[in-house]
């Protein structure tokens, strides 16, 4: 299967919840979980942790579902114009990273300090989870010192902390090969 292919397909699978979506975007999160749930669906595993300078098929897929939802949400808005997408994308990749994970937004029973809010609390505040925070956090570190290798621009000292970074993500139980 091509990637026009793909996009066809995912465009029948989720244009309606995509316009739907931009129509919603500032008023409720409603649709943009809908949105999120439908990509998802669509979508390869995993395809909210595509970067915007990430390459290779899934991530050429996921750059021309962001670009249709960019377009719908330009023309939606009353302007012709939504003042900053990349804000209701983020959401929205937020919201199928919860789905896919089973959160929504919550530490996910680590406990501990900085956990005082009760889980019922509605607009409360929640802490990720340590595990998700270094998962997240050293794969973007990861992603740009193997981009500085790339372009040849990493010093050594760099090149040094990008092993330890990857040991870290091992460590984690990621595998290296696939980020």
């Amino acid at each position: 299967m091509t990637i026009n292919q793909i996009v066809g397909a995912v465009k029948d699978l989720v244009q309606a919840a995509r316009d739907q979506a931009a129509e919603a975007a500032g008023r409720s999160y409603g649709a943009e979980r809908e949105y999120a749930k439908a990509l998802n669906a669509a979508l390869p595993e995993g395809w909210y942790t595509v970067e915007h300078s990430d390459k290779g098929a899934e991530a050429e897929l996921v750059h021309a579902e962001k670009k249709l939802y960019f377009k719908a949400l330009h023309e939606k808005h009353p302007a012709g114009k939504y003042p900053n997408t990349s804000v209701p994308w983020a959401r929205v990749r937020k919201y199928a990273q919860e789905e896919a994970e089973g959160t929504t937004g919550s530490a996910g029973g680590e406990g501990g300090a900085g956990d005082s809010e009760g889980e019922g609390d509605v607009g409360a505040r929640h802490t990720r989870s340590l595990t998700l925070r270094m998962t997240e956090e050293l794969t973007t570190l990861w992603k740009a010192g193997r981009k500085a290798e790339k372009d040849g621009t990493i010093q050594s000292r760099e090149a040094d902390a990008l092993v330890q970074i990857g040991n870290a993500l091992i460590a984690l139980g990621l595998d290296l090969a696939s980020l």
